[in-house]
């Protein structure tokens, strides 16, 4: 397979600069396609060897998190983004009025916390700035904000059962008309198949009301319509992924995200 004649990357030195970071990311996905379509169609257990080897020598999902941080803290469109969609939906608190209130997930600066009308809890896993809270967004409780910014972390997040996870944690955490601002690769968007995250944004009760690519990047902007798609049935089910995982594919007949 052509994946197989890949050099592999140095992990061990930090990443600088933009260039460096995509070459990691694309890595990651081909390296993971493949590793995905062997186990679908064959039981080659040399050739998986190979592949998850040279998954490992570049890094891993830890090389690939370093890669998106960088790239998220390099560009600024995801603030943006939040920004011009609050706008368009023409939600910016008037004179007087209370700040929207605001989950940012996986903050890489502080745009948002700057902002004098927005009210912004920001978090991330391994925060790098005193400003944004050290937490896991799993571990976070649940209550209601107006918006709810999940830029470069859904992607990051290892496990199918995971990912349907965070966006039902997302769609619970939001006021009835909450807005959802999701930002995402755009390889992530290919490999999971260009429909399937917006079916399945539906499927939670999400009116996905506009979106846009950049050659790297794909922004989704939703407001939550109420219309949830059986959300508290699926979370009160225990955790073991074989059990919930199930109810996931019988609940959205579609495969929420391919691993």
């Amino acid at each position: 397979m052509k994946g197989l004649k890949r050099k592999p990357l140095a992990s061990w030195r930090p990443l600088t600069s933009q260039k460096e970071a995509r070459k990691v990311t694309s890595k990651f996905h081909d390296v993971t396609k493949e590793i995905e379509a062997l186990k679908r169609t064959t039981n080659n257990s040399d050739k998986l060897s190979t592949l998850e080897l040279e998954l490992n020598e570049m890094g891993g999902r830890t090389r690939y998190q370093e890669a998106s941080i960088l790239l998220t803290s390099l560009n600024k469109s995801s603030s943006k983004w939040v920004f011009q969609n609050i706008t368009l939906q023409k939600r910016r608190p008037k004179k007087g009025e209370l700040p929207l209130k605001v989950l940012e997930i996986g903050a890489i600066n502080t745009q948002l916390l700057s902002c004098p009308w927005l009210d912004v809890l920001a978090i991330d896993i391994e925060s790098r700035n005193p400003k944004i809270k050290t937490m896991d967004f799993f571990d976070l409780p649940i209550e209601p904000y107006d918006v709810i910014c999940n830029a470069m972390v859904l992607n990051c997040v290892p496990t199918a059962l995971q990912r349907g996870d965070m966006l039902l944690r997302c769609v619970r955490m939001m006021k009835d008309d909450g807005l959802f601002l999701l930002v995402v690769p755009v390889r992530f968007m290919q490999a999971v198949g260009n429909t399937v995250l917006v079916e399945v944004l539906q499927a939670l009760g999400l009116n996905v009301f506009n979106r846009k690519n950049s050659p790297k990047i794909a922004f989704l902007a939703a407001t939550k319509t109420g219309e949830s798609f059986k959300m508290e049935n699926v979370l009160r089910f225990n955790r073991k992924v074989s059990s919930v995982e199930e109810k996931f594919r019988i609940e959205f007949n579609v495969e929420l995200m391919v691993d």
